[in-house]
């Protein structure tokens, strides 16, 4: 049987390559020690041999979680809070002391490795405690700390059990980290406990837990309403810690007003959202991308858009994915198109176009899918076509185009029938089938204000 060697659910190169995008003035030292643990220390507890075994169980009252999960959750516990803490200008640890909390933090399991009764787990000399830490690494990782402390934070971080005289005094230092990294790294769900708030009051005081939470989650959709409601959030001071599949925790000064007091709050988080939306994938947000997404019906070449594209788009971005498939598909057919004002008709090689309401009140044919034009069959000179139309309902929801009259380089012209022949002259006319190219400017306009 081979044993497959389990990766990192994240990598330190991907983490290092989203702390290189960020502005420079916004990076601290938490996310490069974040790096480095994930390159000194969190292989090396893959290899360790414990690395699966239950680090919280529900026998205890807990939610299962392996050893790897619970040290990776309290790491980046420790990181998200000291990050918040410089953000807040309020003396996070700087990055030789931040390693040492996060060192003692994988080590403050250790006695759940020693395969002994409850409470004689505690019983870990300073060589027990050192062999471990040598085993993951925590030497290199934080040179400065000794086998006393982390025998200390393997006998004392429990609570009411274990052994809590004789401990280091730097392990005594960062214990409130240790411990409220425990607890961060142990909650099922988002919340703010009395204990919580206790255990952060012994690392700073004036600063409160905050957090929203729905009663169920929908995957992708509810991770970017999240987004949105954390957007909305950080404009009100609060800054996100945790991120769990049903809400998030924050962090923010003590006070700090955060509620949903009104409709302009709800419409805020909206358009928080409808951002974050937009912006969630390039096949959304660019319109090169999203005019893939459309389908052509009938052989009149009519685009259409789903309505879930203008949910997850928007407008303007449907509206620029229309001009974006008129500019980059490429119509190769010769096609002609008759316009008879006499009998007020207009054919598309043999069909008569019609359209849903709105009806389009004119149609623009560009010179430079035009190959030739016979006015009364003479022919004349090509030019940019203008054919301002009424329409008749004919069929029930179908409107056809009447043809009322012509300008051919914006002049009008008196003939009773003109014949264009051109390639690419479905595309070229796109405001046949959809929306006029000056109207389209203008709503496009109307949606930058």
């Amino acid at each position: 049987m081979t044993i497959r060697r389990p990766e990192p659910t994240i990598s330190a190169e991907e983490i290092r390559k989203h702390r290189e995008s960020l502005p420079t003035i916004n990076i601290s030292n938490s996310y490069d020690v974040l790096v480095e643990y994930y390159e000194q220390v969190d292989p090396k507890l893959l290899d360790s041999g414990v690395a699966y075994l239950p680090a919280k169980s529900v026998e205890m009252g807990k939610v299962d979680q392996p050893m790897v999960s619970h040290i990776r959750n309290g790491v980046w516990a420790i990181i998200e809070l000291n990050e918040a803490l410089d953000k807040l200008n309020l003396y996070p640890l700087d990055k030789s002391v931040l390693k040492e909390a996060v060192a003692l933090f994988v080590a403050h399991e250790l006695h759940k490795l020693t395969k002994k009764d409850w409470k004689e787990q505690f019983d870990i000399s300073q060589e027990e405690a050192s062999e471990w830490a040598k085993k993951f690494g925590l030497f290199d990782f934080a040179p400065r700390l000794s086998a006393h402390d982390y025998q200390s934070v393997s006998v004392a971080q429990h609570r009411s059990i274990g052994f809590h005289s004789n401990l280091s005094a730097r392990f005594m230092l960062l214990k409130p980290w240790t411990d409220i990294a425990d607890t961060l790294a142990s909650i099922e769900a988002p919340c703010a406990t009395e204990f919580m708030q206790k255990q952060l009051d012994q690392i700073t005081d004036g600063l409160d837990f905050y957090y929203h939470k729905f009663n169920e989650s929908t995957g992708m959709l509810s991770n970017l309403v999240h987004t949105g409601i954390s957007s909305w959030a950080r404009e009100k001071g609060l800054i996100p810690l945790l991120i769990f599949e049903r809400g998030i925790v924050y962090i923010g000064k003590e006070g700090t007003l955060c509620k949903l007091e009104s409709a302009q709050d709800i419409e805020n988080i909206y358009g928080h959202f409808k951002r974050k939306l937009n912006e969630a994938h390039t096949a959304i947000s660019d319109p090169q991308e999203l005019q893939r997404n459309k389908s052509v019906q009938g052989s009149k070449g009519l685009y259409k858009f789903d309505n879930v594209n203008f949910f997850y788009s928007g407008l303007r971005s449907v509206l620029s994915a229309f001009v974006a498939s008129a500019v980059i598909e490429e119509d190769t057919k010769n096609r002609k198109v008759i316009i008879d004002v006499k009998n007020s008709t207009i054919t598309i090689d043999i069909n008569e176009p019609d359209m849903q309401y709105p009806p389009a009140k004119f149609v623009e044919i560009h010179s430079g899918a035009i190959k030739s034009i016979k006015a009364d069959d003479k022919e004349i000179k090509v030019g940019d076509v203008v054919i301002r139309c009424s329409s008749a309902e004919r069929k029930e929801g179908k409107y056809t185009l009447l043809p009322q009259e012509i300008e051919i380089d914006g002049v009008k012209v008196n003939y009773s029938k003109i014949e264009i022949n051109g390639t690419g002259l479905m595309t070229s006319q796109l405001d046949t089938d959809t929306i006029s190219m000056r109207t389209l400017a203008l709503i496009l306009a109307g949606a930058e204000r």
